[in-house]
């Protein structure tokens, strides 16, 4: 006769993860004076979740943006003039697809011309 003794341990795990905006508006002005966030972000390049916050004031022209791991360590802080925050996020430049072709190009939006 054998005996054969299983064990077997089922375990559920539910994370949830948040986000906080604000916004301040001004009438007349289209964009807001004032963003900011705090939420959790999936770092791609940690394989991990995160914690980031920012501040995004036009009105004082700044910029502010910190993001740590759950035990505080500080992976990327940056601080500045929103002037000279250029090239990152929303300020990237826009790329279009020309329907004629399979190129895709970064495009300026200056005066309302195309540049390529």
């Amino acid at each position: 006769m054998v005996a054969n003794n299983t064990t077997m341990e089922l375990k559920n795990e539910l994370k949830l993860h948040e986000e906080l905006r604000a916004k301040k508006k001004k009438k007349g002005i289209r964009d807001p004076v004032l963003e900011m966030k705090i939420e959790d972000s999936f770092s791609v390049s940690r394989k991990e979740w995160v914690k980031r916050s920012y501040k995004v004031d036009r009105e004082n022209d700044t910029y502010d943006e910190v993001i740590h791991t759950d035990d505080g360590k500080i992976i990327h802080e940056d601080h500045g003039p929103l002037s000279e925050h250029q090239e990152h996020g929303d300020a990237k430049k826009k790329k279009f697809v020309d329907e004629h072709s399979s190129d895709t190009r970064k495009t300026e939006e200056t005066d309302g011309r195309t540049n390529t």
